[in-house]
């Protein structure tokens, strides 16, 4: 395990990476700084590596001086917490940045933006959480790359959607953060919720009116969650006081049979994709299903659960190349 020293330097070295001098260097704010908060208050953490693929059209030594400089002068923080986790081959890994005060304080005075409470903690999660957050974002940006290219089909923020199709959202401030729902469940009755990673919408104008938007929540596991607790788990309470997967797609399941999804955000649930680690992983989470999804009085559409896996999807260029799968295990088309 990585010691949190960076290879080949001592650590007075590490400590000058993340410390910032004594008076801030002036920054006069750019349209490219302002793109990089944006990116950050979507996103809430992202490393180096990310930050390139969103600006491709901007040199990598430009945009890695100047995420240094807004470091420097208070209005990114830059996340020490990776370097304890130990990188293949050795060596450091990219530099992970969240908003910081000045950031934050920007986007409200110049923007009218408020950053989500989750971010303010941003700087004090554990490195494991980090990572999480940095790989289900590069699965993201590397989605969007993909649909950008392809002129049948738009990615779609729910910010994106509502500012587009139905702004009246916008006004609203009782849009929920999880997707809620009552749960009817081995004889208890109780209203549960789940924070997705991230919900998008795929557009498709030349689709007739009724067909035009497919809306998702993405799931993201690094394989170190629980997918199907014990028998005896599943029918307690302390099923809904743990962590799991099917836990997480029960709360889906009734979302989408009761319509409460539609209510909370303005559009259907069309598609709960879980990208996981491995196609063994994938295969775990189906057998969930079929266990307690496919059959009454908790059936859920197969279709509705859709999987992929990172080894997989690592062998294509081109992420929508990837093959996705059903809960029963047919091939699906995402676009």
């Amino acid at each position: 395990m990585n010691d949190g020293r960076i290879a080949g330097m001592g650590q007075r070295a590490k400590y000058k990476r993340y410390e910032r001098p004594e008076e801030p260097p002036p920054v006069s704010i750019t349209s490219g700084d302002r793109e990089i908060f944006l990116a950050l208050r979507r996103y809430g953490v992202l490393d180096s590596k990310a930050i390139y693929k969103l600006f491709p059209a901007r040199s990598q030594r430009g945009v890695s001086n100047r995420l240094k400089l807004l470091f420097r002068a208070g209005y990114l923080h830059r996340l020490n917490q990776l370097q304890s986790i130990y990188l293949e081959g050795g060596g450091s890994r990219h530099e992970a940045y969240v908003l910081d005060r000045l950031g934050m304080d920007w986007l409200w005075e110049e923007k009218q933006l408020l950053v989500s409470e989750r971010l303010h903690h941003l700087k004090e999660r554990s490195a494991s959480y980090l990572l999480h957050d940095i790989e289900a974002a590069h699965l993201v940006i590397s989605l969007r790359a993909s649909i950008a290219l392809r002129s049948d089909v738009e990615f779609l923020f729910p910010e994106d959607y509502y500012q587009r199709f139905a702004p009246k959202w916008l006004e609203r401030n009782d849009i929920p953060v999880s997707v809620r729902a009552s749960i009817d469940w081995h004889k208890y009755h109780l209203v549960e919720g789940t924070i997705p990673d991230f919900r998008f919408v795929l557009y498709y104008p030349g689709n007739e009116e009724g067909r035009q938007f497919r809306s998702f929540v993405l799931e993201y596991c690094r394989g170190t969650e629980t997918i199907e607790p014990s028998a005896s788990t599943i029918r307690s309470m302390a099923f809904w006081k743990q962590s799991s997967l099917l836990r997480k797609f029960v709360v889906y399941a009734h979302a989408i049979k009761n319509d409460t999804y539609r209510k909370d955000f303005g559009m259907p649930l069309s598609h709960v994709l879980t990208v996981t680690t491995t196609p063994q992983k994938v295969a775990r989470m189906q057998l969930a299903y079929r266990n307690h999804l496919s059959k009454h009085p908790h059936k859920l559409n197969p279709n509705r659960l859709l999987f992929a896996d990172m080894k997989t999807i690592g062998k294509y260029e081109d992420v929508l190349a990837a093959p996705i799968h059903s809960a029963d295990n047919q091939t699906f088309e995402l676009l």
